[in-house]
């Protein structure tokens, strides 16, 4: 996608704001009909808010998936090493939380109650623009940071949407790591935003997954193609 379309993209999800101003509507929530789903989801998502890896763990079987640099990992024991439950400061609890928070993809065409049914939340993990472009706004009133660091000036304040991200050299990109990402602003300019926060093409979405006999499980926390 070129980046004339990709800013008139931006500009109509976000229109310039004041800091403090009103906040956008937040995405589309595709699997709230399913009256199931959204039980669990309650559920584990209370289980993250008290970093309860007991609780978590309910959630998992032998067929979780979670992709690592050495391969894909399966089952209880992969999870809890790779996701690091037994760290209350692990980033997985926080950013769980936030991709609960964003909406979902599939769904619609389930039965309520059984059945197979595959739910991915974020919602935009099956809907941004462009994969390698793109990324998405995930919270209302997001800081926008002048450089990657908490301390510096709060330029913008961007809520739920579609930025360009900027294509920075690897060796800039490296600087700031992965605790940032480097994003266009609608009306010009750039800034950065804490990654908590922002969802890219390159970044895992969590998948639920109903078997036939209607029990639902985390099928994988994984990088969607």
């Amino acid at each position: 996608m070129s980046i004339l379309p990709r800013l008139l993209l931006a500009a109509l999800m976000f229109a310039p704001r004041q800091l403090g101003s009103a906040g956008a509507e937040s995405p589309l929530d595709q699997a709230a009909s399913l009256a199931d789903f959204t039980r669990v989801r309650a559920r584990f998502e209370q289980a993250l808010k008290k970093r309860s890896v007991a609780e978590v763990l309910t959630f998992v079987n032998s067929n979780t998936v979670v992709q690592t640099e050495r391969g894909d990992r399966f089952g209880k024991v992969a999870v809890r090493r790779e996701w690091r439950l037994d760290d209350r400061n692990s980033r997985f609890w926080d950013r769980a939380l936030v991709l609960l928070a964003n909406g979902s993809t599939g769904g619609a065409d389930c039965k309520p109650a059984k059945g197979f049914c595959q739910v991915t939340v974020p919602h935009w993990a099956l809907n941004l623009p462009d994969l390698t472009e793109d990324a998405a706004i995930m919270g209302d009133d997001v800081p926008v940071y002048r450089r990657p660091d908490s301390s510096s000036e709060v330029i913008a304040r961007l809520s739920y949407g579609i930025v360009p991200l900027v294509n920075d050299p690897a060796d800039v990109l490296a600087r700031y790591g992965q605790q940032w990402r480097h994003v266009e602003l609608p009306n010009g300019g750039s800034g950065f935003v804490t990654s908590l926060y922002v969802f890219a093409g390159n970044d895992p979405a969590l998948g639920f997954r109903r078997d036939d006999a209607g029990r639902w499980t985390i099928s994988g926390y994984i990088v969607s193609e």
